[in-house]
């Protein structure tokens, strides 16, 4: 793939309505980047959203242990997830709104949906019948390396079958 190619290649226009897709969407959210202050949830139309800061995995191969600079980039993507009653947190203060977390997983439970920071810190989407929706915008930037993991890490991604 070429610089070009890079950098033109088209934006994620995703929407996840089973476990099934939602782990393929938590694939390409891994990593992400998000600020407390870029979450929202509206009561009234029953969405959570949050503007993430993405690592564009789609960009690298699997076996790529040090990938090509270039290949490296983030993109702004925003994550809507429909149909959700109540927001419940886990180590988490929304009045903290500079606070950086770092996204690790996407997955359902019994309630609705559960989202899975680094830190220990989750937050659990209440609802029936959820939609959620991923798309990037803007353009994508270079950064200077690919995100690496932990052996916590590993064993999330075991106790999701990844």
């Amino acid at each position: 793939m070429s610089m070009t190619d890079l950098q033109t290649s088209p934006p994620l226009r995703l929407r996840a309505l089973d476990a099934e897709d939602l782990q393929v969407m938590s694939g390409l959210l891994q990593d992400a980047i998000v600020t407390v202050g870029d979450m929202a949830f509206d009561q009234e139309t029953h969405e959570f959203s949050l503007a993430v800061q993405r690592f564009r995995w789609e960009l690298l191969d699997d076996v790529e242990v040090k990938p090509d600079p270039a290949r490296c980039q983030r993109i702004h993507s925003a994550l809507i997830v429909s149909h959700v009653a109540q927001v419940k947190t886990l180590n988490l203060d929304f009045s903290k709104r500079a606070q950086v977390l770092d996204l690790l997983a996407l997955m359902g439970c019994d309630e609705g949906l559960k989202i899975t920071f680094a830190g220990g810190v989750e937050l659990k989407l209440m609802g029936q019948n959820w939609q959620v929706k991923l798309a990037d915008f803007g353009e994508a930037w270079p950064t200077q390396c690919k995100p690496c993991h932990s052996e916590a890490l590993a064993k999330l991604d075991a106790s999701m079958g990844r």
